[in-house]
């Protein structure tokens, strides 16, 4: 794990495993919209640099970051990872979130979603890149993509366990 994350100077550029993606720069919002999508069917959220959420190709969530706090599926809960750095290391402290905490956390990712489907919709707002696409497929695809997670209301919302260190 690198010891001092710094902020990405160019997202977009950055995202090469996207093999889909699109990148919009909205004036209310602090950072870009990034959104993306893998060969194998995950899909990545990107709302500049302090929130990111990850899903499966069966559109659960798999992993996000909201700063200053990771998260990763335990298939029935998120685990919540803060990194704690002392002057030679550094840790991932991990809490597993109680019912009410995931709640929280899914309003959050809910709200979120839906304030970047209205924005990427807005008549006025286009995709200022995407991955060689001329024509405007790719990020049409991409906000399909995203408007499938809407009202982001199923039961099965995460994906199955993603195995690290206890």
């Amino acid at each position: 794990m690198a010891r001092h994350e710094t902020d990405r100077e160019d997202l977009f550029a950055e995202a090469v495993a996207f093999v889909n993606r699109a990148e919009w720069h909205v004036p209310e919002l602090p950072g870009p919209v990034l959104l993306g999508e893998r060969d194998n069917g995950w899909y990545s959220i990107y709302l500049g640099q302090d929130n990111y959420y990850q899903f499966d190709a069966e559109n659960r969530l798999r992993r996000a970051y909201v700063a200053p706090a990771l998260y990763r599926t335990q298939g029935v809960t998120l685990a919540r990872l803060i990194r704690d750095r002392t002057g030679d290391a550094t840790v991932l402290r991990r809490t597993d979130l109680t019912a009410t905490e995931l709640e929280a956390v899914r309003a959050d990712l809910r709200a979120n979603l839906h304030k970047v489907s209205q924005t990427v919709q807005r008549p006025d707002v286009r995709p200022s890149r995407s991955v060689s696409d001329e024509s405007g497929e790719v990020a049409a695809r991409l906000v399909d993509r995203l408007l499938r997670l809407l009202p982001f209301d199923r039961s099965d919302w995460l994906a199955p366990v993603i195995r690290g260190k206890r």
